[in-house]
């Protein structure tokens, strides 16, 4: 035996038995790490499904209410939005119909959220590219699932046709980006509208857009000035002929 231990297999025996020891003292102390953050996770996450919990109750209590009033012709979505939003939401383009399914997801309290960016990062409706010494690795969004993203998604999808400003967005980002990238563009302008609307308790306006129009019509008039001044000409207004 006395002379085992004097060879280099026991050496390395002893080295090994070491190195296990120490592997296993350091998981358990990640594991224990681990049980705490788990914890305190739990109790926020605890804390984020009661209020859903309560979201989806007063939605379940609301259809309730909608699917007995279909009988006697008193149901009316529209009216049922503003009693849970404080706001007609229905006035947006698109939200017509997930009005009460963006009710049980978000609720009325927009405190969890500062700003409307904050918002829209959580819903993934933001560029998310990866940069790293001044390069452009990655270029996309983030790949999460989100019910509500993708609720805003669809309520985007379903303007292709619409003849609203923001029907009319969607079709200039199409050209400009492509299908899903306009997609994405106008489910983030329609999710921050949102926002604004439930946080600040403000309804729809749609005469913004207009000012906006006019703003981007006189952005483009300079623009062609510009690059026919650089060619060496001049841009002259068409005058209406008399009569």
């Amino acid at each position: 035996m006395r002379f085992f231990e004097k060879t280099a297999v026991w050496a390395a025996l002893k080295r090994l038995a070491m190195g296990l020891g120490l592997i296993a003292l350091f998981s358990a102390i990640l594991l224990v790490s681990d049980l705490g953050h788990r914890k305190t996770a739990s109790a926020a996450s605890g804390a984020a499904r009661a209020q859903s919990g309560t979201n989806s109750r007063i939605v379940k209590t609301a259809i309730v209410y909608f699917a007995r009033d279909v009988g006697t012709d008193q149901c009316d979505l529209r009216t049922e939005a503003y009693k849970l939003f404080g706001v007609d939401i229905s006035q947006i383009p698109g939200i017509e119909e997930n009005a009460l399914p963006l009710f049980s997801e978000v609720g009325r309290d927009m405190s969890r959220w500062p700003t409307a960016g904050n918002f829209i990062s959580w819903l993934a409706l933001c560029p998310d590219n990866d940069i790293s010494g001044g390069k452009l690795l990655w270029r996309g969004a983030r790949r999460v699932k989100n019910r509500v993203g993708h609720l805003f998604r669809m309520a985007a999808y379903a303007l292709h046709r619409s003849l609203t400003p923001l029907g009319n967005y969607l079709r200039r980002m199409k050209a400009k980006l492509g299908p899903q990238a306009a997609t994405m563009a106008t489910a983030h302008k329609i999710a921050v509208i949102f926002y604004t609307m439930v946080k600040n308790q403000v309804e729809y306006d749609e005469t913004i857009w207009d000012t906006r129009d006019a703003q981007r019509e006189k952005r483009l008039e300079a623009k062609l000035k510009r690059h026919a001044k650089q060619l060496g000409y001049e841009l002259v207004p068409i005058q209406p002929k008399a009569a």
